[in-house]
């Protein structure tokens, strides 16, 4: 699974790396921490950065759910729940 990961933040990067980049910043047990920076649009579909990552995660097969985001300076910290519901 570890890899599916790395290459959904891989694919992630490659698309939207223009705007918007994706660090693993922990993954631990069932919890994913995702730092998503970047000089993209704050007012109009700021959660989606972090959607995109969640659908290109269950797209690699990694049952993917955003379990948190907070909002930090230029960007955001995405909390995901790996697998289970």
């Amino acid at each position: 699974m570890k890899r599916e990961i790395r290459e959904a933040i891989e694919e992630y990067n490659r698309y939207r790396g223009a705007e918007a980049i994706a660090e693993i910043r922990r993954f631990e047990g069932d919890t994913l921490e995702v730092r998503i920076i970047g000089p993209f649009c704050e007012t109009c579909g700021f959660y989606d950065w972090a959607e995109d990552l969640e659908i290109i995660l269950n797209e690699k097969g990694v049952r993917a759910r955003i379990k948190g985001i907070r909002e930090i300076e230029y960007g955001l910290d995405v909390e995901i729940k790996i697998g289970g519901d």
